[in-house]
């Protein structure tokens, strides 16, 4: 349950023994990929009803745009986070990019073993960004 919301569970315990990059992202997606079908059906039930029927279809499908929106939410550690962490390689993205907003907001440099653009760039720019939240994935 997810607030007062039914929802599918994809349980992914096993998923140590996938070892590419694209199945992991597949795995990650699954809940996403739910989502979306789920909300599909109940928009296609809603647009073919009236009555009472399209009032509760439309109220299922705005809960369940609800939760899309919050799986896709990248503040959250949810499953679109976990699918770029899948796809890229990168491991705690979530963690590294709140910690790089931090010094972005505290006007904090970032430490000297993270990756940066140099005396030219004020703080953490979005270049800074990106190549400290995915500097295990390329070289700096």
């Amino acid at each position: 349950m997810f607030w007062a919301i039914p929802i599918a569970y994809v349980d992914r315990t096993d998923s140590y023994r996938v070892r590419s990059r694209r199945g992991l992202t597949m795995l990650a997606l699954a809940g996403i990929f739910s989502d979306g079908v789920v909300c599909g059906l109940e928009a296609a039930v809603a647009w073919a009803s009236t009555g009472t029927v399209r009032q509760v279809a439309l109220t299922l499908c705005a809960f369940q745009l609800t939760m899309l929106v919050t799986n896709l939410n990248p503040l959250t550690q949810s499953d679109g986070v976990a699918a770029v962490e899948a796809t890229t390689g990168s491991v705690s993205l979530r963690g590294r990019s709140m910690f790089v907003l931090r010094c972005v907001l505290r006007r904090q440099p970032l430490p000297p073993g993270w990756p940066s653009c140099g005396p030219q760039c004020a703080g953490a720019t979005s270049s800074t960004g990106w190549r400290a939240l995915f500097s295990d994935c390329w070289p700096s």
